[in-house]
């Protein structure tokens, strides 16, 4: 068997053959592939198998941009205050000298009630049951004729209302407050006083302590038993227009209950010794102390 065609001029498809790179010898046309002895049809030559197309990358998902910071709301400034007069303290020695003064009346008035009492006893006279009459307490009754209902009790807030009365006085204090109301909200007391005048320079927080022990001893005394709230207001003037601000706070105080009912409040002593600073809650800069 020969390796060339022994008939290379009747190859079919083509008057000569080609030899091509892999040593094989097919018609010039490529249809035809010598085998040897013959020549059979040249299969085709498969294509090369296609490349798989790369995946596309995916695209990222867009970032949300970010909300918008929202602008704060301007804070409004606070308005400007000034005191009616400079404020002052009194000295811790003209405060001792107060608390003498307070017990040489006490003293003082103490022996006119008992030289009263005495002389009462020794000039007075009338049978045990007239004096009974006169010293006892008349109960209010329903009279022939008429229908007279007997006194309702005073409430608690009632009480201390009457306890109080107009104002409030304070040896440890220049000046009175008056007092503005008294009114309960669920269990706690609320005392609204008028800012004190103070001394020759204006009130301090020392005559606002003074003023807040006196309150609030008539007020546990008179038989409340919860929580109390006392407030001054007034003692203050704009700086922009000069005017008064009867009712801008000047120092509030707060006293707990359970603490009240550890507090003596009938004893001079214990209510001068406590340091009323521990209860106040707010006190404006425009007085002394309050810095």
């Amino acid at each position: 068997m020969s390796d060339v065609p022994h008939d290379q001029g009747s190859t079919p498809g083509s008057s000569a053959p080609v030899q091509g790179a892999d040593g094989q010898w097919r018609s010039a046309d490529g249809t035809w592939l010598w085998s040897g002895g013959q020549w059979v049809a040249n299969p085709p030559t498969p294509p090369p198998p296609a490349v798989p197309a790369a995946p596309a990358t995916p695209t990222p998902p867009a970032v949300p941009a970010a909300p918008a910071t929202p602008t704060p709301p301007a804070i409004p400034a606070a308005p400007a205050y000034q005191p009616v007069r400079p404020p002052t303290a009194p000295t811790s020695g003209n405060r001792f000298d107060w608390f003498v003064r307070h017990k040489v009346w006490t003293a003082i008035g103490a022996i006119v009630i008992l030289i009263a009492i005495i002389s009462s006893a020794t000039s007075g006279g009338g049978s045990k049951k007239n004096a009974a009459s006169t010293t006892g307490v008349t109960q209010p009754t329903t009279s022939t004729g008429s229908n007279t209902e007997p006194t309702q009790p005073q409430s608690p807030v009632d009480r201390v209302r009457s306890a109080l009365g107009s104002s409030v006085h304070s040896d440890l204090a220049v000046g009175d407050s008056k007092v503005r109301s008294v009114s309960r909200g669920g269990k706690l007391l609320t005392i609204i006083l008028s800012t004190p005048e103070g001394g020759f320079q204006g009130p301090s927080s020392d005559d606002a302590d003074g003023l807040t022990s006196a309150a609030l001893a008539k007020a546990y005394l008179a038989g409340w038993n919860g929580p109390a709230f006392v407030e001054f207001e007034g003692g203050l003037a704009s700086r922009a227009t000069g005017q008064d601000l009867p009712n801008a706070e000047a120092f509030a105080y707060r006293m707990g209950g359970g603490v009240a009912k550890q507090i003596n409040w009938s004893d001079d002593n214990a209510l001068f010794s406590i340091d009323w600073s521990i209860y106040r809650i707010f006190c404006h800069p425009a007085f002394k102390g309050c810095t």
